[in-house]
């Protein structure tokens, strides 16, 4: 299905660029990948799969972080409030999320934890009924609240996934289209979460919750990424790589 769009939608488009710049044109688009003097894969190697070999132009750069320079962040909850921090974070945009949200809420509800809720503006915080223990809000910033939390429930944005494990926090996975199944799959892969259907009941949700907070190799696991990813650079590597293409250039 995906080779099908990328040849309806980006063959045309790509080719006229590659015309412009008097390259030959392709067959089938991902053949830019084979043409391409670098492909980066801007996530870190210790996530993915261990592939036995890779394309001599292919180069993992690891996962570039936004600036930890961000707004400030106050917890809505008294300091001595000790419940586990449990972040339900869904995307940015309309992904079909309503509906397994109202479910992880209703999860939530049974659980000595606090929740934090990010709508972002794919979501209207009138469509939903918090229980006291949530509080829904439309953005935090990762970068503060990452520190504070004992668990994360996600659709698997890769964004969100890698933030979560590099400061080592276990997922449960609600990855509902695109590239979200195979990264909630190398999630589990990882021993870094667990991973349910999207129409998972929120007895289910609350059940892989408890599995998360409460056994320790999930959190083991997550912590294992955290120290390979710890020394990573995802943004000097890339511009390394690139700076690397500029001097062989000037070489020829």
């Amino acid at each position: 299905m995906v080779k099908r769009i990328y040849r309806r939608d980006g063959l045309r488009a790509l080719n006229q660029v590659r015309q412009q710049f008097g390259l030959l044109p392709l067959r089938l688009p991902f053949q830019q990948y084979d043409a391409a003097r670098r492909v980066l894969i801007m996530t870190s190697p210790a996530f993915d799969y261990r592939p036995q070999s890779l394309p001599p132009n292919v180069r993992y750069v690891g996962m570039p972080f936004e600036d930890t320079q961000v707004a400030a962040w106050v917890s809505p909850w008294p300091t001595e409030d000790a419940r586990p921090l449990v972040l339900v974070s869904f995307s940015t945009v309309p992904q079909g999320q309503t509906e397994p949200l109202r479910r992880t809420l209703a999860a939530l509800a049974t659980l000595p934890v606090r929740g934090l809720v990010t709508l972002g503006p794919a979501l209207g915080s009138d469509a939903f009924a918090p229980p006291l223990n949530v509080v829904l809000t439309d953005f935090v910033p990762h970068a503060r609240v990452l520190p504070h939390v004992a668990a994360i429930v996600s659709q698997c944005g890769h964004g969100t996934v890698m933030k979560a494990l590099a400061h080592g926090i276990p997922l449960v996975c609600l990855p509902l289209f695109a590239d979200q199944p195979g990264v909630a799959a190398r999630v589990v892969y990882a021993g870094a979460g667990v991973r349910l259907a999207r129409d998972a009941t929120s007895t289910h949700i609350r059940m892989a919750i408890q599995r998360v907070l409460q056994e320790p190799r999930f959190r083991e696991g997550a912590r294992r990424l955290a120290t390979a990813m710890a020394l990573e650079d995802g943004v000097k590597t890339a511009v390394e790589e690139l700076e690397s293409l500029v001097s062989s250039n000037r070489d020829v």
